[in-house]
């Protein structure tokens, strides 16, 4: 454990001049402040940024209403979204890159939740002006980054509610400033309400702007199914598991390398593998109690392992049992993607006995449910027998 406080500081990556919280308006921007986020002068050139960042998004939001608002009003979401979920680092960024290369869906890019108050106006000309200051991939791991790309609606959800577990990347050494954004446990029905309106806000722009049924994606909505029905009572949901140890790892590095990147401080960043195991046992939970109120039909569940062996096979059977229409046009697309994926380098995580034993303890329930071995004893994490599959590639990547 000790080892575990020496290396709490990952490497330093680079995600560039922005951060998360420079897609704010004005209003949240207050409120993110009256939280009072720690701030350290070698953050001076990102916390410069803010006051005008946030302006800036406040104008041309004004802008955008006045030539838009009325027609995304109007705009009927006549096919409910399909939504990918999974806890963080379980492949669900895969899968939804996968799930959006379908000619015939659409998906929210990284511009337009980064900046989802103006993406209708300012997406016409902006991408363009400012993917110079893009990194090449994302800082936490080698996945493609660029402002067109596949990205979560978390994000977007975050600097308009302020109900988002990504809080804590404002302010990485107190989590009871996000301790309930993950399943709304406590949360002002107030700050709910705003949630879900941003959400359904965004599903409408998107609709408007592309006129195709949607893909969406935050791990986060795994433990908010109850709030995703009431907005969309026949959304599907494809969900993705992954071996509870490799995840609790690759969270741990996601949230020090989010929070170093997006932080205007210079945070300790102690305490986060607990964090990480105790929202890890809570996401497994809720989304073990809450599933169950998916309409039959409507929910798939893939492994990770599985999808990693056979993206193309993994993908087909989530068209099948979703009733998501015929397959070849994606398969189109895919098939001739399948080597490169296999090339794709994940993160290696050195192995902490103590941190083994502990991840299968607290997720005792989550390792019997999906068929996985108690991590130290180096067997094979094969597959529940109801789903065998062939070996995984090692190469591949959430």
């Amino acid at each position: 454990m000790a080892e575990t406080e020496k290396k709490s500081k990952p490497k330093h990556s680079h995600q560039g001049p922005l951060n998360l919280w420079h897609g704010m308006s004005l209003k949240p921007m207050f409120k993110l402040l009256a939280k009072r986020p720690p701030m350290h002068w070698s953050r001076a050139h990102k916390i410069a940024l803010l006051g005008p960042m946030c302006a800036y998004n406040s104008c041309m939001s004004l802008v955008e209403d006045l030539i838009f608002a009325r027609k995304v009003k109007q705009t009927e979401v006549k096919q409910p979204p399909l939504f990918i979920i999974g806890f963080w680092r379980s492949g669900t960024t895969w899968l939804h890159n996968l799930m959006t290369r379908d000619p015939r869906v659409a998906f929210p890019n990284s511009y337009q939740m980064l900046f989802p108050q103006h993406f209708l106006l300012t997406g016409l000309y902006a991408p363009q002006m400012t993917a110079f200051m893009l990194p090449k991939t994302r800082p936490m791991d080698n996945v493609r980054f660029g402002w067109d790309l596949p990205q979560e609606d978390e994000f977007a959800l975050a600097t308009m509610t302020l109900l988002s577990p990504y809080i804590v990347t404002a302010c990485p050494d107190d989590f009871s400033k996000h301790a309930d954004s993950f399943d709304f446990d406590g949360a002002p029905p107030e700050q709910v309400q705003l949630w879900k309106d941003s959400l359904e806000l965004i599903i409408r722009k998107l609709t408007y702007k592309t006129g195709k049924p949607l893909v969406m994606k935050s791990p986060g909505h795994t433990l908010r199914i109850p709030y995703l029905l009431d907005l969309y009572p026949d959304a599907k949901f494809l969900y993705i598991y992954r071996n509870p140890y490799n995840v609790f790892n690759s969270v741990v590095h996601m949230r020090k390398t989010m929070c170093v990147e997006n932080e205007f401080g210079r945070s300790k960043l102690l305490g986060h593998e607990e964090e990480a195991l105790r929202t890890l046992e809570l996401g497994y939970r809720v989304y073990e109690r809450d599933s169950k109120l998916i309409p039959e039909g409507n929910l798939h569940e893939l492994r990770f392992e599985s999808l990693e062996a056979d993206p193309l096979g993994e993908v087909e059977k989530a068209y099948a049992a979703l009733d998501l229409g015929d397959f070849g046009p994606a398969r189109e697309v895919l098939a001739p993607e399948v080597a490169g994926m296999k090339r794709y380098k994940k993160n290696r995580f050195d192995q902490d006995s103590e941190w083994m034993d502990r991840v299968y303890d607290t997720c005792n329930d989550a390792f019997k449910r999906y068929g996985y071995d108690r991590p130290q004893t180096g067997a094979p994490s094969g597959p529940p027998s109801s789903s065998a599959s062939s070996d995984p590639v090692a190469t591949v990547g959430s």
